[in-house]
Formats: structure tokens, sequence, C-alpha cells
């Protein structure tokens, strides 16, 4: 009977134990019920959309001029989005004023009646020549390779821009990139390719 007693006693006091624990605990971790109100994120104005729309704009002009003039840094920062150099501005004209002040750039005419050119894809260096013996415009001025390739010309529009640039001082050296056209047929492919003209010191 006494071991009874003693057993219920014991009993008793682990039970009680057990609720004291409980409460400790539930005294250190209250049950909190917290509501985060929800935020509807705010929609940008026009004005804010045009600007992005432009700043990517110049950003794409940059990274056009960056390529022309073999800056792989440039273009790479421009790619990875931490480019922090001047951009290039949009004239009345729609055309872009150069980062590279000190260059004028040129489209390669004439480029896909030069045969071979596939072979000259991508970044060169080259320089200006005047044609005075050109049978269709004495005044032509050809792009050629550094190898000796010829290949094309300088608008015929921008040969005398050309001309005062360099103070007619000719052969003058230049940079470019020739690219494939992205709308060509299977039978024959289609390039273009800019030049840019380094200013005279």
């Amino acid at each position: 009977m006494t071991l009874l007693v003693i057993i219920g006693i014991i009993a008793v006091v682990i039970i009680f134990v057990i609720m004291i624990t409980k409460s400790g605990k539930k005294e250190q971790n209250p049950q909190t019920c917290s509501i985060t109100p929800k935020t509807t994120p705010k929609e940008p104005s026009n004005e804010e959309l045009i600007a992005n729309a432009k700043k990517l704009a110049a950003m794409g002009e940059a990274l056009q001029q960056a390529k022309a003039h073999g800056d792989d840094k440039t273009v790479q920062e421009i790619l990875n989005m931490t480019y922090t150099g001047p951009l290039p501005e949009q004239k009345e004209d729609g055309s872009y004023t150069q980062i590279y002040k000190n260059y004028l750039r040129f489209k390669i005419a004439g480029i896909n009646h030069r045969d071979g050119i596939g072979d000259y894809e991508g970044k060169f260096m080259g320089e200006v020549v005047p044609e005075p013996t050109n049978q269709y415009d004495p005044n032509a001025i050809k792009i050629v390779h550094q190898d000796g390739k010829h290949l094309g010309y300088v608008p015929a529009e921008d040969t005398q821009q050309l001309r005062e640039w360099v103070q007619n001082k000719f052969p003058f050296k230049c940079y470019g990139e020739i690219f494939q056209d992205e709308d060509y047929d299977e039978e024959r492919k289609y390039y273009w390719g800019e030049v840019m003209v380094e200013e005279p010191e």
C-alpha cells in the first residue's frame, strides 16, 4: 500500500513538472499571427518607358560602335550590363553621335560584288585608298584589307567628308568589321560591313 502511494506521488510530481515545462515554453515562444499587406508594384509611366527604350537603343548603338572599333573590353561591359561610359545621342536625322570622337564611320558599299568576301567575315584592319582610275567615279575611295584584298568602297555621298577628314593624306588606316546578312537565300549569302577611319593627328 505504501509503495502504491509513493508511486502515485511520483506520478503527480512528474505530471506537474511536465505541465510547468510546457507552460514555460509557451511563454517563451508565443505563437503570433502577422499579416503582411500585399503591395501592388507601381507601373512605370509612359515617360519612363520611353526613356528606357531610348537608353536601350543608345546601348545597342554603343555596342555596334565598340564592335566596329575593336574595343572588346567595352563590348563585354555592355553585354554584361556593367558599362558606365558615355552613350551616343540620337540626332534629329536619326543617326547617332560617336562615342569614339576621333573616328568617322561608314558602311562599305559594293561589298557583295567582291569575290570571296565571305573569307573576310569579322574584324579587320586596312586602309582607305583613292581610286582615280575608277571608270564610274574618279572620286571613288576604296577600302582595302591589310592583306591587299579590295573589300568595297566608301559610299559616294561620303567621300568628300572623308577627304576633308583625313586632309587628303592617303592611303589612310581604317578599322572595320564584315557581317553576314541575316536575310539571305540558300544559293547566295549576302554581307554588309562598316569601317571606321581615325582622325589624323
